[in-house]
């Protein structure tokens, strides 16, 4: 049966070889691209998965309303949102704050390079997101404002072979950090990319960004205790900066991880 098939298939292409043709390759394009749209797919929905309780990770953003009652949505949030929240809502078990800091100069003696890969965050970084270290202790890698986390690849890039651990690496010219860990490498479908992480403080003492309540610099992500509520908790954040100032024009969203 089969082979008779395939005897009046091969007939019909010789009897129209150019509609056959036409035929086969639009076959062939539609399962092409329906492959790719797959892999995309499923290339998206991978992205932070690795993280122990990724679906207790919120990420903090604002509505910022103007006066004609346009909505402008934001990711950056203040200083001290994330203490407020945890302080405040029981259901808040850590938080952690991050400031990339774009292209600066840093230099281990003659290895020099213009770092692209540099954030800073808080101690609990590591608490709130899952980037095992290979070596140091990600309870304490970050405790010091002079601390910094290098990944693996980081690490040879600044020392080479060498065990980078204790060893200093200049910021600027002119701020000395301390390698207190070696991180894994960041998988690919991690939203956060980085290669070395100094200590949150460091951006606030030092380089004197903006603290406060009405500036926005940083990303601010909390991890909630397992079996919250977040429908519930979320109409308390959404208006927290009303308890701040009742004037306030600002309103808080949990943006999921996952």
């Amino acid at each position: 049966m089969i082979k008779n098939y395939a005897v009046v298939a091969l007939r019909n292409f010789r009897k129209h070889t150019s509609y056959s043709l036409i035929n086969v390759a639009g076959l062939a394009i539609g399962i092409a691209v329906a492959t790719f749209i797959f892999l995309w797919i499923r290339d998206e929905l991978s992205y932070d998965r690795f993280h122990a309780g990724a679906r207790d990770i919120y990420r903090l953003t604002e509505d910022q309303k103007g006066a004609d009652g346009s909505v402008f949505p934001v990711a950056v949030t203040p200083e001290l949102l994330g203490p407020g929240l945890k302080a405040d809502f029981p259901e808040v078990e850590e938080f952690t704050r991050v400031r990339p800091l774009g292209r600066n100069l840093m230099a281990n003696g003659e290895r020099r390079f213009l770092e692209g890969g540099l954030i800073f965050a808080d101690p609990s970084f590591f608490a709130v997101f899952t980037y095992p270290l290979i070596k140091g202790d990600p309870a304490t890698a970050l405790a010091s404002p002079d601390s910094m986390v290098v990944t693996e690849s980081a690490a040879r890039k600044y020392f080479g072979s060498d065990d980078p651990m204790g060893r200093t690496l200049r910021f600027l010219d002119t701020f000395d950090f301390r390698v207190t860990g070696v991180a894994r490498e960041v998988p690919r479908n991690s939203h956060l990319q980085f290669g070395l992480i100094g200590n949150f403080e460091f951006v606030m003492k030092q380089l004197g960004y903006g603290g406060g309540w009405w500036n926005n610099d940083y990303y601010t992500y909390v991890r909630l205790a397992p079996g919250t509520d977040v429908a519930r908790l979320a109409a308390p954040v959404y208006n927290y900066f009303q308890k701040i100032s009742p004037r306030s024009t600002t309103f808080v969203r949990l943006q999921p991880l996952l």
